[in-house]
């Protein structure tokens, strides 16, 4: 997807997604490492089926509610249903064992969820296909995980604050030591991207992982993780909306069409654009 096409996409709607391509503040991705199938020579906010925009909230939903990046011991891959789940060592670090956003976007490898939800550019999501990329991803973390090239520090996540991204809004967090509020060294946590490959690093240029003033950071797609606003007018500018309360019947856009969230079939938590 290059920049002139973003800028249309925003003149349909979706402006949000716009600025933030035309220019965002991201560092260059090593391209010299084994990507998983799929994501090798992508263009920065491409969205394939809508799996890299899925993957990046995914990235974002741990930090925020799992507080760390660590899927070897949060996540498993059920072999028997093809699908990559939260563990119960993953699960326990939510509160009362529920990890909403989390399970929302594993919850779009469901077949129900494949071709309902929509991206910008009216990108309709195929399962899938996230499945075989996050079973390609969760293989290549294990892999380096074996190999002893993605060691990471001992850390937890604090979640700051949401800004306009590279391709649409960042999300920021504070990578601290384990069980204190000491603050990683900038290589100790360059270093916590080594535990992003189950979900595409760094093939899923959406991702975007980057450091700035100490911090880390991910850029998914608006409405996929919580606490972020972005209008057209009195209508929320997004086609899926994760939301831990409903928003059932209120005003959305999607595509340029204004309509109104429904609940998903697939997940309590997942709202789409489409009344």
């Amino acid at each position: 997807m290059n920049k002139l096409t973003i800028k249309l996409l925003g003149v349909l709607g979706f402006g949000a997604l716009a600025v933030g391509c035309a220019g965002g503040d991201f560092e260059p991705v090593v391209e010299n490492e084994a990507e998983p199938l799929g994501m090798a020579q992508q263009p920065l906010c491409e969205n394939k089926g809508g799996t890299n925009a899925v993957m990046t909230a995914l990235a974002v939903a741990t930090g925020r509610e799992l507080r760390r990046w660590l899927p070897e011991r949060d996540f498993q891959w059920n072999a028997s249903k093809g699908m990559l789940e939260l563990s119960q060592s993953g699960s326990s670090r939510c509160p009362n064992g529920v990890c909403a956003n989390t399970q929302a976007m594993l919850d779009m490898q469901k077949p129900e969820a494949n071709g309902k939800v929509i991206f910008p550019g009216n990108i309709k999501l195929d399962s899938n296909l996230l499945k075989q990329l996050l079973k390609s991803g969760w293989d290549a973390q294990m892999s380096c995980n074996a190999s002893g090239a993605c060691a990471a520090p001992s850390h937890d996540l604090k979640y700051t604050h949401v800004e306009s991204g590279s391709c649409d809004k960042k999300f920021f967090f504070d990578p601290l030591r384990s069980g204190s509020s000491t603050w990683l060294s900038s290589t100790d946590a360059d270093r916590l991207k080594n535990k992003l490959k189950f979900v595409g690093y760094p093939g899923n240029k959406m991702l975007n992982f980057y450091m700035r003033d100490g911090q880390v950071s991910v850029d998914p797609t608006y409405g996929l993780n919580s606490g972020v606003t972005t209008k057209v007018g009195s209508c929320d500018a997004a086609c899926t909306k994760f939301s831990p309360s409903s928003v059932s019947g209120a005003c959305c856009s999607c595509n340029g069409a204004t309509r109104k969230y429904i609940r998903s079939a697939f997940n309590a938590s997942t709202y789409l654009c489409a009344g």
